[in-house]
């Protein structure tokens, strides 16, 4: 991938366009929150299914071309609206015996080659959670889209002991194996690889899975909405997309929490698991970094958790150069009302009262961590 963006430094007659000029998201970059532009590099297409973003050399623009292997070799599409076959909790499977904590009770899934069903049981409330803070799977007019939908293209599940892609622009598909957990701009797809998805899962718990998914739909989101891409020789350029992806790792786990699949606020299992994780995953300051600290992941992932009803709106806050993921005709809902879900009769009650620390764009900030997405 770093090839990938790499190209973006050759592209100097592009004129860097996209995004729609809005009020909430032209401050100043913040080094305490890690806002800042959403690149240098110019915008990236999102291309419709069946064709894939590549460079036009005698024109030095992306384009999309046609796919002749629409589908990544090895990798297996995941099913959006698949039937949970577990009925209640994706992480414990019974009482903890010894009454240590919820770490140690049995897990409801034992074996890597259940990630795929861990997944499908996971993906159809990440649907349904992105209808509700969009009011539909329609990008916004202004956003120009060519692909039309605000999901990926595809979720695709990557087996042991799988891997293709290539880290170039003639490559149709991103890199992927076992280990992958990332949105490709170039195909459109999410790559959820099984040993990594274990490997969270049996750490961390589901609510780290959550927290994947929604990290790269945020990624997905920031192509779709015209972001500019980083460009990798300026250092620490990928940092506000990576926060914002992770603003919407916390949208999404307050989202499930009042639907009742994550039960954060009767045990804290849940966001513990994700607090531990986030310990070995926020970056060093330095010219390398590409994440946010672990200090502004967690700040980060309660812009989006705190936020009092479309947390997604808070995190169009880590952008600076008038770049917006918001709408400029969007359908909010005013503070203290109780949302509708579109796709589905259930309602998304707001909490009465504030569950943490930082409203968004307010320095302070919460004590807690959270793991998320890792790309």
């Amino acid at each position: 991938m770093r090839k990938r963006l790499a190209a973006l430094t050759a592209v100097g007659a592009v004129v860097l366009g996209g995004g729609v000029v809005g009020a909430s998201n032209t401050n100043p970059p913040d080094p305490l929150f890690g806002t800042g532009p959403s690149g240098s590099g110019p915008s990236v297409p999102d291309c419709p299914v069946g064709q894939f973003v590549t460079l036009d050399q005698s024109t030095d623009t992306f384009v999309c071309a046609i796919e002749t292997t629409p589908v990544p070799p090895g990798a297996v599409a995941l099913a959006t609206d698949a039937a949970c076959p577990v009925q209640g909790d994706l992480e414990v499977a019974g009482a903890d015996p010894d009454g240590d904590g919820p770490q140690e009770a049995p897990k409801t899934f034992t074996d890597p080659t259940q990630m795929k069903t861990l997944l499908e049981c996971i993906l159809p409330l990440a649907v349904e959670w992105m209808t509700w803070e969009y009011g539909s799977l329609t990008p916004p007019p202004e956003w120009q889209s060519e692909s039309g939908t605000l999901l990926p293209l595809n979720f695709y599940y990557v087996p042991t002991g799988v891997t293709g892609g290539g880290d170039s622009w003639a490559d149709e598909h991103c890199v992927y194996d076992d280990t992958s957990e990332q949105y490709c701009p170039s195909d459109g797809n999410i790559y959820l690889g099984e040993q990594q998805i274990w490997a969270d899962y049996n750490d961390h718990g589901d609510a780290d899975v959550y927290g994947t998914i929604s990290h790269e739909m945020g990624h997905r989101i920031q192509q779709v909405a015209n972001a500019h891409n980083p460009n990798p020789d300026v250092p620490n350029e990928e940092i506000p997309s990576e926060n914002m992806a992770d603003c919407f790792s916390g949208a999404f786990l307050v989202y499930a929490e009042r639907q009742g699949y994550i039960d954060a606020v009767a045990s804290g299992d849940d966001l513990i698991d994700l607090f531990v994780g986030l310990f070995e995953i926020g970056d060093v300051l330095g010219a390398e970094q590409t994440h946010g600290t672990i200090d502004q992941r967690i700040r980060a992932f309660f812009v989006g958790y705190n936020a009092p009803t479309r947390g997604v709106w808070d995190c169009d806050f880590y952008y600076t150069d008038g770049v917006t993921i918001v709408p400029l005709d969007s359908p909010d809902t005013a503070v203290g009302q109780t949302p509708v879900t579109t796709s589905s009769p259930t309602t998304v009650p707001v909490p009465t009262t504030t569950q943490s620390v930082i409203p968004a764009g307010q320095p302070g900030g919460p004590t807690t961590v959270a793991d998320l997405g890792k790309g």
